[in-house]
């Protein structure tokens, strides 16, 4: 299994319950099965691929709310531990409250920073970064 509920999964209706926001479908958008370990094993083999050209590397994690916690976990260790930081929108509380996550940015850190482009994946974000 690579995507959850193909043909048929749920979507996300109560962005204050964490397991709606990891396991049911983004605004239409298939949710890949990061506990799967053929997913795990992809997306390891893709962090150490990059990291391994670059040690000072990292990575960010873009809506690290909507991956199980223990999954991605999972997917950093096999991956060797690179520095990871997760985008994490600010505004939904309870349990899914932006303070449940480590080394996290807000979606507009960028902004914050006078910096806009840094977060989008532009040319010349990796070299910023390093």
């Amino acid at each position: 299994e690579v995507i959850h509920g193909v043909g048929g999964n749920c979507a996300i209706e109560n962005w204050q319950n964490r397991t709606e926001l990891q396991y049911c479908d983004l605004l239409g958008m298939p949710d890949l099965c990061t506990g799967c370990p053929g997913v795990q094993d992809t997306l390891a083999d893709y962090l150490t691929l990059v990291h391994s050209g670059n040690k000072r590397i990292g990575f960010r994690i873009d809506a690290a709310k909507h991956i199980h916690a223990p999954e991605l976990t999972g997917i950093v260790k096999q991956a060797g531990h690179p520095f990871v930081f997760q985008e994490v929108i600010h505004g939904v509380g309870g349990n899914c409250a932006i303070e449940n996550w480590q080394n996290r940015t807000e979606l507009q850190y960028c902004d914050l920073l006078g910096m806009p482009d840094l977060c989008t994946g532009c040319p010349g974000v990796q070299d910023t970064l390093a």
